[in-house]
């Protein structure tokens, strides 16, 4: 919280890497060489996860499965949200409330993002994913000084991605 309207929390473990608050135009070092970049979003905020399927850490050690969510703004289709009374910190309070909620099909902000892995690239392979954790497309990798970077974004229509480390 070093910065007002801005906080944001990290989890740094060897098996799990997450981000969640507000990006305030900042890069993020989530320890073991993986770095963490996001782009505009709807509310300038964001949560990022990235866990070992197997255990194996995040590649730098060798083999690794890893499933990669990026979420944001997450409501129902034709929801109607009401702008209520201001907080004590002076913040307007908005929420969905009654009949107003809408319905399915639920809508997620698609988030644009950088994610630096300690890998080679030339053993690095990524997927977007589907509704049903199924591939989806291939989202192509590039190599970096010490790594492999993966870019993700609305485009590929997913919220959930499979980061394989050969």
């Amino acid at each position: 919280v070093e910065r007002p309207k801005a906080g944001f929390f990290v989890v740094r473990t060897e098996n799990t890497k997450a981000f969640t608050g507000f990006v305030d135009n900042r890069s993020f070092d989530l320890g073991d060489g993986v770095k963490l970049r996001i782009g505009k979003t709807l509310r300038d905020w964001a949560t990022v996860t990235i866990v070992s399927k197997d255990a194996t850490g995040m590649g730098a050690r060798g083999p690794a499965r890893l499933l990669l969510a990026l979420t944001g703004q997450a409501h129902n289709t034709n929801a109607i949200f009401t702008e209520h009374e201001k907080n004590k910190d002076d913040e307007l309070c908005i929420s969905s409330r009654g009949e107003a909620w809408g319905r399915g099909p639920f809508l997620v902000e698609g988030i644009p993002a950088e994610i630096d892995l300690p890998a080679s690239a030339a053993n690095t392979s990524c997927w977007a994913l589907d509704e049903r954790g199924e591939r989806r497309a291939r989202v192509p990798v590039s190599p970096i000084a010490g790594g492999v970077r993966l870019t993700v974004g609305p485009e590929w229509r997913s919220v959930w991605y499979e980061v394989e480390i050969r």
